[in-house]
C-alpha cells in the first residue's frame, strides 16, 4: 500500500485512490525527472509544499536504492501483464514468466511520466553497463482486473514474486521459474489499440480478455437507444490482436475506452504518454 491519501479516499462508498480529491493530481503522473540516482533535492516529508508532491518524492527515495522496483496495480477486467521499459527486456523475462503473464508492453519514453519511468530514468540516463542492466527489474505490473481478488488467486500471485526472488538471489532457495513458460505478445506500446467508444451507453462485450480476434471482428454492441436496436452501435477490431482488458464498468461515457488491443502494427490512433490516464 504504497499510496496512503489516495487509501484513505472514499466517496459514496467507493475508494478513489487514482486522483487526490482536493487538487485533482494523478497519483501516478509527473513524478520526479532524476538524471542520476541522487535524491537529495527532492522535496522532504515536512516540506512546505502539497501532500502529494512530498508522496512522490518519498516514494522514489525508499525505491531508488534497489535493484528490483515493482509497482503492483490492477487493470479493470484484464489479463496478468507488465509494462518494461525496452533495455530491460527480455532481461525481465524470469519475472514474466514467474507471474504467468500473458502479454509484455514495452516501452522507450511517455510524456506523462508515471513512477515506473521515475524509477527507470536514473539507471537509463547514467548508462549504466550491461551487467547492472541485467540485475535491474523495474516494471509495473497488472495484477489482472480489479474482481480477480481471491485466496488461491493471490497465493498463486505471491508464489511467483517468491519464485521471482529467489531466482534473481534477493531471498535463499532454488527457483524452479522455466523462462519458456512465457510465450504471450510482446508489444511496443504504440502498438496497443484503445478502443473507444463514439457514444455514451450500454456496453455489450462480443470478447472476452486473451482473446485473439482478426481485422474487422465484432467487440462490442454500445446500447446508445434501449429498446431501440437502430441506435445500437457496433464496434470491430481496426486491426488484429489480442484483447488485453476490458472495461470493468458497463455503462460508458462518449470517448471512454472500451477495451484494449495488442497489434502487430502501430495504432493509428496512437499518441506519445500512457495508455490511460
Amino acid at each position: 500500500m504504497a499510496n496512503p491519501i489516495g487509501s484513505a479516499q472514499w466517496l459514496f462508498s467507493e475508494p478513489q485512490g487514482r486522483f487526490e480529491l482536493f487538487s485533482r493530481t494523478n497519483f501516478n503522473r509527473d513524478h520526479f525527472a532524476l538524471d542520476d540516482f541522487d535524491t537529495s533535492g527532492l522535496p522532504t516529508l515536512d516540506a512546505p509544499v502539497p501532500a502529494a508532491v512530498r508522496l512522490k518524492a518519498e516514494l522514489l527515495r525508499l525505491a531508488l536504492p534497489h535493484e528490483i522496483i515493482l509497482d503492483l496495480h490492477c487493470d479493470g477486467e484484464s489479463e496478468q501483464y507488465m509494462y518494461i521499459h525496452t533495455a530491460f527486456w527480455p532481461g525481465m523475462l524470469d519475472l514474466a514468466a514467474a507471474l504467468k503473464c500473458t502479454a509484455v508492453l514495452t516501452w522507450e519514453g511517455t510524456a506523462d511520466f508515471a513512477f515506473e519511468e521515475a524509477a527507470a530514468t536514473p539507471a537509463l540516463r547514467t548508462k549504466l553497463d550491461s551487467p547492472d542492466y541485467k540485475r535491474r527489474a523495474v516494471t509495473t505490473v497488472e495484477f489482472k482486473g480489479m474482481s480477480d481478488v481471491s485466496a488461491e488467486k493471490g497465493r498463486d500471485d505471491a508464489k511467483g514474486l517468491y519464485q521471482f526472488l529467489m531466482h534473481r538471489g534477493t531471498l535463499r532457495g532454488r527457483s524452479k521459474i522455466k523462462l519458456q513458460d512465457f510465450s504471450g505478445p510482446v508489444t511496443p506500446l504504440e502498438n496497443a489499440e484503445m478502443v473507444k467508444t463514439p457514444a455514451g451507453g450500454m456496453v455489450l462485450y462480443h470478447v472476452e480478455v486473451g482473446d485473439t480476434v482478426k481485422k474487422g471482428a465484432k467487440l462490442a454492441t454500445i446500447v446508445t437507444k434501449p429498446g431501440d436496436v437502430s441506435g445500437d452501435l457496433t464496434l470491430t477490431a481496426p486491426q488484429a490482436g489480442f484483447i488485453l482488458t476490458r472495461r470493468k464498468h458497463r455503462f460508458l461515457r462518449r470517448g471512454d475506452d472500451v477495451l484494449k488491443l495488442l497489434a502487430a502494427k502501430p495504432s493509428a490512433t496512437a499518441k506519445p504518454g500512457s495508455l490511460e490516464v
